[in-house]
């Protein structure tokens, strides 16, 4: 027997249900999400959905036939032309496939969310979440039909909500109230459950105050206050941590109310600037590699441009690398390329302000700016001088003489550093070699 009416169950149960649509569609970038059931021989319900639609119910045809619920996500995009077309006229996107997350699946009868989306649906960041979705809404679901009953669809819902390792703030279109889960409580520092508006504000603008990139944020978020359809996402950083923040009106119209998302990145951050860290620095010297110079060029070759001093760009070499390799064995070597390095990097003064690159075998290139070719020039002796007058500690306590040549110009406005100036630095550093190493060429 129904705990409530059923009349009156029927008008609250699928605010739940929308709700859970709508956090779905956001999870899965889905722009229609379906809560659908039905039994075989009839038409698909539609219980709920995160857009108005003008129909309730959908023919099934071909839509279902031969429906393989064994696995997680069913692609039914091959019969996505069979969905009714008061639907697809509402989306009308170049690229429409169509996906069945299965909740129930019995000889007689189907129920489970439908998504459609533009593109290919991804995986969802954690497959945990995605069986959580499948386990919650089994058992919305199940109580829906046993109970009908608002108050207990929205405690499913709510525990969602709540359970959910990332911060959710959905401010309701009044503007006035909001509703915190658990994990944003313990990243904005407010209680969980219903709060002002006013209060979440600043709480918002606390964190955000302690960012080390607050300037930058309070220009990013200035048109919020006048553009009612404003979204954006980007990094909130502190000392502490990295959240990644999302915010965006709800069904695209902030009259429908706001959401926010707020979720910790920390760690993630963390081992992408080690992964960058690792892709553009020499393993063996810790110089920069080529691969930073090809990423960064674009950005050098602006900024030279527009710079009043000029930028020198030198090409090192080692003098008589291969005879160390050969006498003295490739870890002597390595130890030379290493004690260059570091020296060579050592003389680079802050106010030099230098990229050393490491080019490949004994070659390294420099680009530092400097105020005039003179002062282009002393940087270059320097270089050179403190490779020459120190012998290089290598293995077992033992100490050798090196010497290093280089070629140097100045980088031109409007040219390539790699295709131009490098190898007019090589060219100069070409003339070093063959007029006796240890010495600096220069090529205008």
């Amino acid at each position: 027997m129904d705990a409530f009416p059923a009349t009156a169950a029927d008008t609250w149960i699928p605010e739940g249900l929308t709700a859970f649509c709508r956090f779905v569609s956001h999870l899965s970038g889905a722009f229609l999400v379906l809560t659908v059931h039905w039994r075989v021989g009839e038409d698909i319900a539609i219980l709920a959905s995160n857009a108005d639609l003008p129909i309730q119910k959908i023919r099934p045809e071909n839509l279902v036939e031969r429906l393989d619920t064994s696995a997680a996500i069913v692609d039914l995009s091959a019969s996505v032309s069979h969905l009714s077309s008061a639907l697809l006229m509402l989306y009308p996107a170049e690229e429409r496939n169509l996906y069945f997350l299965a909740v129930e699946a019995e000889e007689e009868r189907y129920s489970g969310l439908l998504l459609l989306k533009s593109g290919p649906l991804e995986t969802f960041q954690d497959a945990l979440i995605l069986d959580y979705l499948r386990s919650v809404l089994r058992q919305m679901l199940g109580d829906y039909w046993l109970l009908r009953e608002r108050r207990y669809f929205q405690a499913k819902f709510h525990d969602l909500f709540d359970s959910l390792p990332i911060g959710i703030l959905l401010i309701e279109g009044n503007g006035t109230v909001g509703h915190v889960n658990s994990t944003a409580e313990a990243l904005l520092g407010i209680p969980a459950g219903q709060s002002s508006v006013a209060t979440i504000a600043r709480a918002f603008q606390k964190l955000r105050d302690r960012c080390i990139n607050a300037a930058e944020l309070q220009r990013l978020y200035a048109p919020l206050q006048q553009d009612l359809q404003f979204a954006i996402q980007c990094d909130w950083s502190t000392d502490e941590q990295v959240l990644y923040v999302d915010t965006h009106p709800i069904l695209g119209n902030a009259r429908q109310g706001r959401v926010w998302i707020l979720q910790d990145v920390t760690a993630q951050r963390i081992r992408e600037q080690s992964l960058q860290k690792t892709a553009e620095r020499d393993a063996l010297t810790g110089a920069y590699n080529r691969h930073f110079l090809e990423r960064y060029r674009n950005d050098f070759e602006q900024k030279t441009s527009t710079s009043e001093n000029s930028t020198a760009v030198m090409m090192i070499d080692i003098d008589h690398f291969k005879a160390i390799n050969d006498q003295l064995g490739h870890a002597v070597g390595d130890d030379v390329l290493r004690a260059v390095s570091q020296r060579l990097q050592g003389q680079l003064r802050q106010r030099d302000a230098g990229v050393f690159i490491r080019w490949g075998g004994e070659e390294f290139v420099l680009l530092v700016p400097v105020r005039t070719p003179e002062e282009g020039s002393l940087v270059a002796e320097r270089l050179r001088a403190s490779i020459a007058h120190r012998p290089i500690r290598v293995a077992a306590e033992q100490t050798i003489s090196v010497t290093i040549s280089l070629g140097a110009t100045f980088y031109r406005t409007g040219e390539g550093v790699t295709e131009d100036t490098i190898p007019r630095a090589d060219t100069a550093l070409y003339r070093a070699k063959q007029g006796g190493r240890n010495r600096c060429e220069w090529s205008q």
